[in-house]
């Protein structure tokens, strides 16, 4: 089923379907880019401009595969009328270990491949404890280990993080 979001010239989302909010949970109000969030590898292909620009006229209407909320699937941002409308086409959910890593989770499992303790990357990042274990196991998930060191080497071998000095 297609989620389709409305959108204003500001990127606020000011419409959503059911299939919309079944995806993305309530969404009406907040920036298009916070809500969907796609990526294509590891690029983030929704910014706060792309809706602008769109609007404006300065970016044309596209129509790209994507990763949204581990799930492949095809977005379309397109103007209709005086609209910006977001069209989101789910597909299978990614395969473990095929998700791409978010900036953070990259930067908190540099921090635990360089062997520092979680309460000094919460120091470090100015972030909760919590938030730290919550990055690592999400990435964990996303690459499909089962121990922080199997997330680290995984996300070594596929070039996620650097190596540490």
């Amino acid at each position: 089923m297609l989620a389709i979001l409305r959108v204003d010239e500001r990127g606020r989302v000011t419409a959503a379907n059911d299939a919309a909010k079944t995806l993305f949970g309530r969404v009406v109000g907040q920036r298009c880019c916070d809500v969907v969030v796609a990526r294509d590898g590891r690029d983030t292909l929704c910014t706060p401009d792309c809706s602008q620009s769109l609007a404006a006229g300065d970016q044309a209407d596209s129509e790209r595969p994507a990763s949204i909320r581990g799930r492949r699937c095809e977005l379309v941002c397109t103007r209709v009328g005086a609209d910006l409308v977001v069209v989101v086409r789910p597909g299978p959910a990614l395969e473990p270990g095929t998700e791409v890593l978010t900036l953070r989770e990259r930067e908190v499992l540099g921090l635990v491949a360089a062997g520092v303790e979680p309460a000094d990357i919460a120091r470090r990042l100015r972030i909760g404890g919590s938030t730290v274990r919550t990055h690592v196991e999400r990435a964990r998930s996303k690459l499909g280990a089962r121990t922080r060191a199997e997330a680290v080497a995984r996300a070594l071998a596929r070039g996620e993080i650097p190596p540490p000095e």
